[in-house]
């Protein structure tokens, strides 16, 4: 299982990283104020509109399974919480 959890994790952030790279890209006034406009030469805007959605998609996905895999643990971390904050009251 704990195979399961680190390559979720890994894919969760690598397509993370490619979802706020391309956003950045895509973020026309932060590429202009950098002087790096020659990256729209290298990656056409079409390609980076294609990475960006897809990646934010699969990251979605893979936060759905990562709650999934760990529900058992929020809530029993919640319950405990929970129980915490009523003793105390």
């Amino acid at each position: 299982m704990r195979n399961t959890y680190y390559i979720v994790d890994v894919a969760m952030f690598l397509s993370f990283l490619i979802a706020f790279f391309t956003g950045l890209i895509k973020w026309r006034l932060l590429v202009d104020f950098l002087g790096i406009t020659h990256l729209y030469f290298v990656f056409p805007m079409g390609t980076i509109r294609v990475w960006h959605e897809w990646s934010s998609i699969v990251m979605s996905l893979l936060v759905l399974i990562h709650i999934v895999l760990h529900w058992k643990w929020i809530i029993i971390t919640t319950r405990k919480i929970f129980k915490k904050s009523i003793r105390s009251e």
